[in-house]
């Protein structure tokens, strides 16, 4: 009966063990999806904070080699090489921010691999600084490396939208797409710098300029419609300001100007101050858009993990319930099997014995005094032992009627 004991406390041990672990992984799993929620806030603090101010300088280093090689004055060069410079710092504070543990346990393995891409990709642009000291690139070529490298910025800011949130993730992904507008702007500036300081328009470059403009207002028009209420208010308000109206004027212009290596027909100061203010304003909607989304997105993450919390406390309080019913269940039910195991013992070792000994000396036997029913319960294990109580009485009393006959 000692082994069947302990098999049976071994079962529901096991039982208590696989219902314990199932509501552990459960927990972590339905937490970790809070977390993932809170991640945000780090990840923005961390990863899109550095990188932001990495494609302003790229961005400007792009405008600034374009002119430079659209220009005869090498005085420029120095201009440039200490936009180099800044650009080179700002790569520098990127790569020391996601170096660090508070970066790499909310991020994702495909935000990892991007990053890992962009660090690539702006280690080829050293050649092609190279090449644009020496004079020796033109201005596409130019244009399509540094294109390149902002694309892996873009490529990590992609991969910084997967949140579990549905509307968080929507209203990120319309700023990114916002914000990729602006740079077809950017691209657009460059391409006109270089073409305004070289004071010629190549059939190719009015082609890419259109291209890149079209690309520019159809993302911005499809984005808007993507945009939270408030951002799209902002976004408006913009489009509709003094800086875009005079922006679509000189474009316009620009598009107007066909032929063969024509002049450009905007001035470098019109061009700067028009595309510098529309750059600054739709940077501005996109950063306040940034802002709310991280505002928005604390407060549901920590409501989310509160609950969460809550619901895995009520599940362990639950479990360890059941783990202390079920004790106590089992040590009761080891007991009186334990009870039952001794008295049937007894009755065969003792009991019968005695009577039939007695009862072969001649002596009298009161039945209900040598077979007392003994108390288990109402139980299934009750029934049983009311079961023995019958048996134990139905063998005392055939003994001594056998002993009378």
């Amino acid at each position: 009966m000692g082994s069947r004991s302990t098999n049976l406390r071994t079962k529901i041990i096991a039982l208590l063990a696989s219902l314990t672990a199932l509501w552990a992984f459960a927990a972590w799993v339905t937490v970790r999806d809070g977390f993932n929620l809170l991640g945000v806030q780090a990840l923005n603090a961390r990863v899109f904070e550095p990188s932001d101010p990495l494609l302003l300088e790229l961005q400007n280093e792009r405008r600034l080699s374009l002119r430079y090689l659209g220009e005869s004055d090498p005085g420029q060069l120095q201009e440039l090489q200490a936009q180099r410079g800044r650009t080179d710092s700002a790569a520098t504070a990127l790569w020391t921010s996601v170096q660090d543990w508070r970066t790499e346990v909310p991020a994702s393995d495909e935000l990892e691999q991007r990053l890992a891409e962009l660090k690539a990709e702006l280690g080829q642009l050293v050649q092609v600084r190279d090449e644009v000291g020496r004079k020796t690139i033109d201005r596409t070529a130019t244009l399509a490396a540094y294109d390149e490298a902002v694309d892996g910025i873009f490529a990590v800011f992609d991969a910084l939208g997967g949140l579990d949130d549905d509307q968080i993730a929507r209203d990120t992904a319309a700023l990114i797409d916002l914000n990729r507008s602006r740079e077809l702007l950017s691209q657009q500036d460059a391409l006109l710098t270089g073409a305004v300081s070289a004071n010629r328009l190549t059939v190719a470059e009015q082609t890419a300029f259109a291209r890149l403009v079209g690309a520019q207002w159809f993302l911005a028009d499809r984005t808007a419609r993507e945009l939270a209420p408030t951002d799209r208010s902002r976004y408006q308000q913009m489009v509709e300001g003094e800086a875009f109206g005079q922006l679509r004027t000189l474009q316009d212009r620009v598009l107007a100007a066909k032929g063969e290596d024509v002049r450009p027909p905007v001035t470098a100061a019109a061009w700067r101050a028009a595309a510098d203010r529309a750059m600054a304003d739709l940077r501005g909607v996109i950063l306040a858009g940034g802002e709310d989304i991280v505002s928005r997105a604390t407060p549901v993450a920590i409501g989310v993990i509160v609950r969460l919390v809550l619901a895995a406390g009520l599940g362990l309080i639950a479990v360890v319930a059941s783990v202390i019913v079920s004790i106590t269940t089992a040590r009761a039910l080891v007991r009186q099997l334990e009870r039952l195991r001794e008295a049937a013992f007894r009755l065969a070792n003792e009991r019968l014995p005695s009577v039939v000994e007695r009862l072969g000396h001649g002596e009298e036997v009161d039945v209900a005094r040598e077979a007392p029913p003994l108390q288990f319960g109402d139980d299934e294990i009750g029934q049983v032992g009311k079961a023995f109580n019958a048996v134990q009485e139905t063998a005392v009393r055939t003994a001594v009627e056998q002993a009378e006959l």
